[in-house]
């Protein structure tokens, strides 16, 4: 697992993703068959674990396909909650790309996700406000200021997803990214990145110069 898994839970020994696999399955094959088609890593796993392609592995039927969802699912509110919580701060796009990995993991439709932040950038709340089809979903800037102005954020860190593994951002992407950041200047509130997010890679529209 990968650094915020472990702070998240920090009294799981996480050294053996196998053995956590076969705990999870109550098989040892099917834990070994799993961790081979995911290709050998739990964070490829995690990512992936709603995809067809990784349930159709030998072994991986019914109570297996819902225990992985779940603790899927799990680990993602978990990371929300408790990035919320402690009030952790993200200095960086390493640390929000992480936490976004964690929040998207398996999803097969777009969605789109803002993480509401104060001054010095610490989480207010993180919050998954629009959903859509394989390939788009629809945006709407009222209602991220209505939310910023509700949570008394200083700034926000916007991110989809792309079910299709590519991370290249569209023109569409920078539309919508500009709609927000003119609507947020009204209020105040800064857009400090805009991720794209396809399995366990992302791409950084700071870091690409795009805002």
């Amino acid at each position: 697992m990968d650094a915020l898994t472990l702070d998240l839970f920090p009294a799981i020994k996480t050294d053996d993703g196998l053995s956590i696999l076969e705990t999870l399955l109550g098989s040892r094959k099917a834990a070994e068959r799993m961790y081979a088609k995911s290709g050998g890593g739990l964070s490829k796993l995690v990512c992936n674990a709603k995809t067809d392609s990784l349930m159709e592995a030998p072994a991986i039927y019914g109570a297996d396909e819902s225990r992985i969802r779940a603790a899927v699912a799990l680990v993602r509110q978990a990371a929300v909650e408790r990035l919320a919580s402690m009030g952790a701060a993200i200095n960086g796009p390493e640390a929000a790309s992480d936490f976004l990995i964690q929040h998207f993991a398996g999803y097969e439709r777009e969605a789109f996700v803002v993480v509401f932040l104060t001054n010095p950038h610490q989480v207010i709340a993180a919050e998954e406000m629009f959903t859509g089809t394989a390939d788009k979903a629809a945006v709407y800037p009222r209602e991220v200021v209505k939310r910023a102005l509700h949570h008394n954020a200083a700034a926000i860190i916007i991110a989809h997803n792309h079910p299709g593994g590519d991370c290249a951002a569209s023109v569409a992407d920078q539309s919508i990214t500009n709609k927000l950041r003119t609507a947020l200047e009204i209020v105040d509130v800064r857009i400090l990145d805009h991720f794209i997010v396809a399995g366990d890679k992302t791409k950084s529209f700071a870091e690409l110069g795009l805002l």
